[in-house]
């Protein structure tokens, strides 16, 4: 194959279908890392929790002291038992930020989707059999890519957690908001502003104590084995 025939049948293959599909994806990430480089997005605050909390959560929900039910969910998206946060975790990628997850996972579909469109179903254009092959490859892509992240992220999970912890001290001292109906040592919820973002966290308190949802509190430790904070009320 001719040095110019292969540029042509990459770069048709980068706007035909089924490679355009990631070809879009995979620019909506360049510019958002792109972003990121001049501050502009802030990636710490794109990562999934994948745990459903700690004791007293292992059901998936808590009631409180007023009889309400509340439900675990981390930046809305806490379970272990399916979705995004359970492949993740099945991968063994739940401790890298879900930002370079996506980020390798759409880097790594678009060029399997790449390839396979120069290679393989390029001969079949333009019939039927193009189109069902494609839609196939387009799935394909997805799956197997989520398997190779798999294999060249999960060496680097012990530098993510320890930068995602050290993230989460910096917390210490901030006032938070209570969106529970109480705070107790086995559960409650509370948000905190960072950033201009809201993000919802595990929080515990001694008792008795008078936080009660819409309270201010203010975070004083927090504990990296449970991923909780503890707080006390904001008496001004």
């Amino acid at each position: 194959m001719k040095r110019g025939t292969a540029m042509q049948l990459f770069l048709s293959s980068l706007i035909s279908f089924p490679t355009v599909v990631y070809t879009v994806l995979l620019a909506v990430v360049i510019i958002y890392w792109l972003l990121a480089a001049v501050g502009l997005v802030d990636t710490d605050s794109s990562d999934i929790d994948t745990d459903i909390g700690d004791a007293g959560a292992d059901a998936g929900g808590d009631v409180s002291a007023e009889g309400e039910i509340d439900i675990d969910a981390d930046a809305g998206a806490q379970s272990h038992g399916g979705g995004l946060g359970g492949l993740l975790a099945a991968l063994g990628l739940k401790d890298i930020p879900i930002t370079i997850v996506l980020s390798v996972v759409i880097l790594s579909s678009w060029t399997i989707c790449c390839l396979s469109n120069m290679w393989l179903l390029e001969p079949l254009r333009p019939s039927l059999l193009y189109w069902i092959a494609g839609a196939a490859i387009l799935a394909a892509s997805g799956f197997v890519s989520f398997l190779v992240s798999s294999v060249i992220l999960r060496p680097l999970r012990g530098l993510f957690r320890s930068h995602a912890a050290a993230s989460k001290k910096t917390l210490v001292g901030s006032l938070c908001t209570v969106t529970t109906g109480s705070v107790d040592e086995q559960f409650g919820r509370a948000d905190i502003e960072t950033r201009g973002t809201s993000i919802n966290v595990n929080v515990r308190a001694e008792t008795p104590n008078t936080l009660a949802r819409g309270s201010r509190a203010i975070i004083i430790e927090y504990d990296q084995k449970h991923d909780r904070y503890f707080v006390v009320p904001d008496e001004d």
